[in-house]
């Protein structure tokens, strides 16, 4: 039976590579590598396309009591931080079946009703949270969910936020210059 050379070849270097042992490594000559944590932090995030203003993560009560007296009853998100080897930091975060409140702008946040109302579920990713590692940093958060308004009419929720920050910026702690690419906040009724 004819096997082709590639075939043959990828059976001999694993024949080869199993039959050559390696010695464990101490830890100081690992390579280095990124630590990856997971935590679950209570917080609301907001953000706004200039027609539509989204909070994530609060109840209508919950809301207005921090809009009233600053209490933070937020919900739980799933917050996966990697450490790279430079020290500079990836996060990704999680939320399922948060509670979402939408606003039709123009429209104060914190005397207003809003108009939608519902739960969502959002990803939001930050390359370098810190603006410690290399090259530019992207971020960005998908949205999506179902409200209702006043009415009791349900609407398909769809937001997106897609940002980056130019490599010359290397700390949060002075000014820095974002630049959106895409900012959609898109509100749908049901059947359309």
């Amino acid at each position: 039976m004819h096997r082709p050379p590639i075939a043959i070849t990828v059976v001999l270097a694993l024949t080869l590579g199993c039959n050559e042992q390696q010695m464990p490594m101490a830890p100081s000559e690992l390579p280095n590598s990124s630590l990856v944590t997971r935590t679950t932090e209570h917080f609301g995030f907001g953000f706004d396309n200039g027609q539509r203003l989204v909070i994530i993560g609060a109840t209508l009560e919950n809301w207005f009591n921090f809009c009233a007296t600053g209490e933070q009853i937020w919900d739980a998100w799933q917050i996966f931080t990697v450490t790279r080897p430079d020290g500079s930091l990836k996060q990704t975060w999680k939320a399922a079946n948060h509670n979402v409140l939408v606003w039709d702008l123009p429209a104060d946040a914190c005397v207003d009703i809003p108009d939608y109302t519902g739960t969502a579920r959002m990803i939001a990713t930050d390359s370098d949270v810190d603006l410690t590692g290399h090259g530019a940093d992207a971020s960005g958060h998908r949205v999506t969910g179902i409200v209702t308004d006043a009415s009791g009419q349900r609407y398909h929720l769809h937001a997106v936020s897609l940002l980056t920050v130019a490599p010359e910026f290397d700390s949060v702690e002075e000014f820095f210059e974002v630049v959106f690419h895409k900012q959609k906040i898109k509100v749908t009724p049901f059947g359309q």
